[in-house]
C-alpha cells in the first residue's frame, strides 16, 4: 500500500532523524511506501495543495493535519517579476489597481510545486523541483521576525514585505477570520478526497466543543481524529533546541506509539 501524510511540522520526517517519524515507522512495520508532503511551518492553503497532489499521485490511503491560522502565503519576488511590483506601484489608485494589473505570481498549474520545499530537513523536500517557485507559505512569526539575510531558501521575503507584514500583524489581521477561512480550506481539501474515493483519517486541530468544528461536521467519524482521542499533547515531547526534530516528539520514545495508534486506525478505515 501507497500512503500519504500531508501537514505541517508535527506530521512531517526529519532527515536528521530517519525512521524515527511515525510516518516512517509506520511504512517499516507494514511494509508499505510513504509518500511524505508535510512541510514544517506550512500553511492550510499548502496543506491544501499537498492534498491534491497526494489524490493526484492516486494514493492508496491519505492522512492530513490541519495546522493553525498563524500561517501566511506571500508572493516570492525574483529579479523576473520585480516590473510587477514596479508597475502597480507607479499606477496605484483607488479605481484602477485591479485594472492596472495586481500581483498574481501564483500558478494553479504548478499545484504544490508553487511552494519551496529545498533546503529544509524535511523529508517531503526530496520530492519536489528545486526552482519555478512562486509563493512563501510560513508562520507569521517565522517571516516577520526572521532576519533576512539569513540563508534559509524557503524565506524570499524582502525588508519591505517584512515591515508590511509587521503591519498587517498589528492593524489588519483577525484571527478568527483567519481561522474561518482555513476551515473552509481543509474542509473542502476533504471533500476533494471523498470525491477521489480515497480513504483517509483528518486531524481538525480543533476540539468538537469548539464552534470552528461545525465546518467539519459532514465528515465522518471514521474519518476524523478526534482531539480527545488523539492529538500530539499525548505523546512525549523534545526539548527545544537546534538538535529538536523536526516533527516535535520525541524519537525515541513518542515515534511508535503514534505509528500504532494511526496502523490501527488506518486497518479499521480501509
Amino acid at each position: 500500500m501507497k500512503f500519504a501524510i500531508c501537514g505541517d511540522s508535527w506530521w512531517t520526517s526529519d532527515l536528521k532523524f530517519p525512521e524515527c517519524s511515525f510516518g516512517e515507522i509506520l511504512a517499516k512495520q507494514n511494509n508499505w511506501d510513504l509518500v511524505s508532503l508535510a512541510r514544517g511551518g506550512c500553511s492550510n492553503f499548502a496543506i491544501a495543495l499537498q492534498v491534491d497532489t497526494a489524490i493526484k499521485l492516486n494514493v492508496d490511503f491519505i492522512i492530513v493535519g490541519a495546522t493553525g491560522a498563524d500561517r501566511i502565503e506571500l508572493p516570492i519576488k525574483h529579479q523576473t517579476n520585480l516590473s510587477f511590483w514596479d508597475r502597480v506601484k507607479n499606477n496605484f489608485n483607488w479605481r484602477g489597481w485591479m485594472e492596472n494589473g495586481a500581483i498574481s505570481v501564483y500558478d494553479k498549474l504548478r499545484g504544490l510545486s508553487n511552494i519551496e520545499y529545498q533546503g529544509l530537513r524535511d523529508l517531503s523536500s526530496q520530492q519536489f523541483e528545486a526552482s519555478g517557485h512562486t509563493i512563501i507559505s510560513d508562520s507569521l512569526n517565522n517571516l516577520a521576525f526572521i532576519d533576512v539575510n539569513f540563508n534559509d531558501n524557503r524565506c524570499h521575503i524582502t525588508t519591505q514585505q517584512q515591515e508590511a507584514l509587521k503591519t498587517y500583524m498589528l492593524e489588519l489581521y483577525d484571527h478568527g477570520i483567519k481561522f474561518q477561512y482555513d476551515r473552509w480550506i481543509m474542509s473542502d481539501a476533504c471533500r476533494r478526497i471523498v470525491d477521489s474515493k480515497i480513504p483517509f483519517l483528518f486531524c481538525p486541530n480543533v476540539p468538537v466543543d469548539c464552534p470552528e468544528f461545525q465546518d467539519y461536521d459532514w465528515i465522518t467519524k471514521q474519518n476524523m481524529l478526534l482531539y480527545k482521542d488523539f492529538n500530539f499533547e499525548m505523546f512525549k515531547f523534545c526539548e527545544k533546541n537546534n538538535d529538536e526534530p523536526r516533527f516535535h516528539y520525541h524519537p525515541k520514545d513518542s515515534g511508535k506509539p503514534i505509528a500504532d495508534y494511526f496502523d490501527k486506525r488506518i486497518k479499521e478505515t480501509i
